[in-house]
């Protein structure tokens, strides 16, 4: 089996219709360009929540367009106004306590049902991979279409699985080869299905040798903290749609290379190591672990910027850190969490791979001191220009 192209699709309830928005334009310049859809351009499609309801509505044959007019179309049967709500969790609250989800699920059982109606999960038109999180067990559960076990399963009741995430709706109640199951929200598990695809992936096609020779679209709805239960044994939601806090005033860089950087770089840090006194106006703290996750761990939390720069001991290379494993998960995560990602002249994202190891100075952070440290950049590039004019 085939499975080299992989589609990943995170959760987020009904920030759902930015992924099939993104999806379709994608699908729009696969086909502008001559090159077949979304759909025939992966060979797996893995989903968390959200996702795993675009996940199967793919794999019945839906475009992400038809996907986001079903999201646009069907968001207040899902969800509810206050008013219906309110009078809904009113009945569950005194039967199960304050802790009664906020939707009784039944909106969203029929859109499911209307949606894929009886079609099974080996009846879709590709390979597709739904995590869940079974509450009897406490283990994770990973439905796929091409599982002997899990062909005859509703796509329906699948999507509803994956979907139930708690405080939101009740779980959901299943029967599996006779065993029963409590499903809650896959993202439980794994709110970006990346890993678990690529995992599947590797044991199901015999020429992938390693993760190297894959390739992965992941398509994020929002950043989510999650925490490490031992008891439970399991990772569990601590901090749902992290946003990085603007205006903090700290930096993480390696200042021992301070004398080999470009003179941009060298203005930018020495103005803010000036604080009030200087151009910016203000005092910055400086924080550098020398762990690049610790940094932007740190980041994600409280804000500020993370910088590794070219420098001049070794001219030749256009940065430290490598784009394709280091500089992009990165950028992904700060911008999913409304920050920015350059290189100090490109948005990272926008940096077209050459190879494998491919190197770039890395800027991330809060947006606004992002714009800031490359603005440094953009000056003397201009000055430059008009000197040699």
């Amino acid at each position: 089996m085939e499975m080299r192209r992989i589609l990943s699709l995170d959760g987020g309830g009904i920030r759902g219709l930015v992924s099939c928005l993104w999806l379709a334009g994608v699908e729009d310049a696969l086909l502008k360009a001559g090159k077949p859809g979304v759909l025939k351009s992966f060979d797996l499609l893995a989903g968390s929540s959200t996702g795993a309801v675009i996940a199967c509505g793919m794999g019945i044959g839906l475009s992400p367009t038809q996907l986001a007019e079903l999201y646009r179309a069907q968001r207040h049967t899902i969800f509810p106004g206050i008013a219906e709500r309110l009078w809904s969790r009113a009945g569950r609250v005194l039967a199960h306590g304050p802790s009664a989800p906020k939707y009784d699920g039944t909106g969203l059982d029929r859109v499911l049902r209307q949606v894929f109606g009886d079609t099974r999960l080996g009846q879709l038109k590709m390979p597709v991979l739904v995590t869940g999180y079974d509450t009897l067990s406490r283990k994770p559960v990973m439905f796929k279409s091409f599982l002997p076990r899990h062909e005859d399963l509703l796509v329906w009741e699948v999507c509803r699985a994956s979907a139930a995430a708690p405080t939101y709706f009740p779980a959901h109640g299943m029967v599996i080869q006779g065993q029963p199951y409590s499903m809650i929200d896959g993202g439980v598990v794994a709110n970006n299905p990346t890993a678990c695809a690529i995992a599947e992936a590797m044991r199901k096609d015999a020429r992938v040798g390693d993760s190297h020779e894959l390739v992965v679209l992941s398509v994020g709805t929002g950043v989510h903290e999650f925490g490490l239960d031992r008891e439970m044994g399991s990772w569990v939601m601590t901090h749902e749609r992290m946003r990085i806090p603007p205006g903090n005033r700290e930096f993480a860089i390696n200042m021992s290379n301070q004398r080999h950087w470009a003179p941009p770089m060298q203005r930018y840090i020495a103005e803010c190591i000036a604080g009030k006194a200087g151009p910016r106006g203000c005092d910055f703290n400086m924080r550098w672990t020398g762990s690049m996750v610790g940094d932007i761990y740190r980041i994600l939390k409280r804000g500020g910027i993370f910088l590794y720069p070219w420098d001049g001991r070794d001219p030749k290379k256009p940065g430290k850190l490598r784009l394709m494993y280091e500089a992009n998960p990165m950028s992904l995560l700060i911008e999913q969490a409304g920050g920015a990602a350059s290189t100090g002249r490109q948005r990272m994202l926008e940096v077209q791979p050459r190879h494998l190891h491919q190197r770039v100075p890395v800027f991330l952070g809060s947006r606004q001191e992002v714009e800031a440290a490359v603005e440094y950049h953009r000056r003397a590039d201009q000055a430059e220009a008009e000197s040699t004019a």
